[in-house]
């Protein structure tokens, strides 16, 4: 299966957005590559194409996180009785529990910021509460 030039694109920036390395590059200089890596390996995208690219990914990435607070926060709240008739969110509260221990300081300070960068920053407190609370075993 072959990539179109869009979905190659879109592939591309992901990674740039994605990648440890790739953040590490300042911003203009990124930009750069990206228009390169356009030109060069996905021709028929233009200016406009990738500005509408863009502005999905930031869409999503809103949507995304904040269905992610907003979900982990209703399963937390939620007692074992309220949860049980939907496997996914069983599951997903489960696995969030779980996880909790295993999330660094400073994993939850970047995650943090990213919440607040994308107008989710109340829910994310109300999410670091309930893991708090479920720390000290309330």
């Amino acid at each position: 299966m072959v990539f179109t030039d869009r979905e190659r694109f879109i592939q591309i920036m992901t990674v740039m957005i994605t990648s440890e390395t790739a953040k590490k590059i300042p911003r203009d200089a990124r930009r750069s590559i990206l228009d390169y890596l356009r030109k060069k390996h996905c021709p028929s995208v233009t200016d406009d194409i990738w500005h509408e690219i863009s502005e999905t990914i930031n869409h999503n990435q809103k949507v995304i996180i904040g269905s992610m607070l907003k979900n982990t926060e209703l399963s937390m709240g939620l007692d074992a009785g309220q949860i049980q008739n939907d496997p996914s969110l069983t599951t997903l509260d489960r696995d969030i529990r779980e996880s909790f221990k295993e999330i660094t300081d400073e994993q939850w300070l970047d995650l943090a910021t990213t919440a607040k960068e994308n107008g989710f920053g109340d829910l994310f407190d109300k999410v670091f509460k309930q893991k708090k609370d479920y720390d000290e075993g309330r």
